[in-house]
């Protein structure tokens, strides 16, 4: 049965798609169709021919014409086509890509183009496990029992434990990790910014803008009272001053001495916050070691503001105290709590005992005056009658 030409149609795909010329096939199939996997050396590729095989193709030794996707093929080919069903599945394709980057590594191609763009480096994406950014090995990728690839990601199976992975494309490792520190669904506390250079780092005013406050969770908080960190650094943006700015406006308008060792501890612990910002790049909103730092830095202003010659630290330690209460003491505020609940019970129970005991005492004394009262009138009598006789 004769093929209706005019309804012929390139395969639906984002992979390139050529017809080469084969002008010596026996069958007269002038015009073969490929579809383009792996890039090497200029025009040179690993491409899939409609048999679903794969092959080393170099384009400069044939006439080529470009295919664009789910399109008509040119009307001078018709009769002399083998081509590709138009139904090929993606799970087909993405067989063939395997294959096809298996082969490349063979063949010493270097960092294979897949779907138009370098790509192939195929890597751990498991942000979890040790394996985290490692190369999946070129034979898992080409089979199909221990790899499944689905765009540019995937499960392969290693050493019998199924793991995700990823194709990075033009990324560079490093950079690539960095990109999974941070953004929804990961650690909230933690930031990945760099230089051009490649270097971490992000000025305090630009890292603001990324902090959402959120109060560390109850059971990781050991502070007592509400969370500072995040209502000072609010005021400080709103100020518009950096962290070094701020501590010098604070030496200069304190009256502290601004050598002295009060200076110097005020400057070091603000050196502390400027590094967990810029460098490490946490969120201080939302992490506790800052929470404690900002705590320590408000005691010394606090002190200073009281007698700037002579700090006064009566009474502050509460500001930054959590394990240890301020008297010395280890807080254990759970057991402290129950022992206390377990003492205001023993109260109420004395307490009502001794209600009990005095109410029994007033009714007893009642009851004796009443007898004694009755007892007296009759005396009382008596003594009157015996007088007038």
């Amino acid at each position: 049965m004769a093929v209706d030409f005019a309804r012929l149609r390139t395969v639906d795909t984002e992979l390139k798609q050529v017809l080469i010329d084969f002008f010596d096939d026996e069958d007269g199939y002038f015009w073969h169709h490929r579809i383009l996997l792996v890039k090497g050396e200029p025009g040179i590729w690993i491409a899939a021919t409609p048999t679903l095989g794969i092959q080393r193709l170099d384009l400069n030794d044939h006439r080529v014409l470009p295919l664009t996707r789910v399109a008509a093929f040119p009307a001078e080919v018709e009769g002399q086509l083998f081509n590709f069903d138009a139904a090929t599945s993606s799970a087909a394709l993405t067989e063939l890509k395997a294959k096809a980057q298996a082969l490349a590594s063979v063949l010493g191609f270097a960092r294979p183009v897949v779907d138009g763009s370098t790509a192939g480096l195929w890597v751990i994406s498991d942000t979890g496990s040790e394996a985290f950014g490692e190369e999946v090995p070129v034979a898992a990728l080409a089979s199909p029992d221990v790899c499944v690839i689905r765009g540019t990601c995937g499960m392969v199976c290693i050493d019998q434990t199924w793991m995700p992975m990823e194709d990075i494309g033009t990324m560079d490792v490093d950079s690539w990790k960095r990109s999974k520190w941070s953004g929804g669904g990961k650690d909230p506390r933690i930031a990945c910014h760099v230089t051009v250079g490649g270097r971490a780092f992000i000025s305090e005013r630009d890292a603001m803008q990324h902090w959402n406050p959120k109060p560390v969770k109850g059971d990781d908080n050991p502070m007592q009272g509400p969370l500072v960190a995040p209502e000072f650094f609010s005021q400080l943006r709103t100020s518009g001053m950096s962290l070094t700015q701020y501590d010098q406006n604070w030496k200069h308008r304190s009256g502290v001495a601004e050598f002295g060792a009060v200076a110097r501890w005020h400057t070091g612990i603000i050196d502390t916050l400027r590094f967990l910002v810029s460098i490490d790049q946490l969120d201080p909103t939302a992490v506790v070691a800052a929470e404690q730092l900002v705590r320590d830095l408000l005691r010394i202003e606090t002190a200073v503001s009281r007698n700037a010659k002579q700090p006064d630290w009566e009474g502050l330690d509460i500001m930054t105290s959590s394990a240890v209460n301020p008297t010395g003491g280890v807080d254990v505020p759970v057991f402290s709590a129950w022992l206390s609940g377990t003492q205001r019970d023993a109260a109420k129970v004395l307490q009502q005992g001794r209600l009990l005991r005095e109410e029994r005492g007033h009714e007893e004394k009642r009851r004796h005056g009443g007898n004694n009262k009755g007892k007296g009138n009759k005396d009382k009598e008596k003594n009157e009658a015996g007088g007038e006789g």
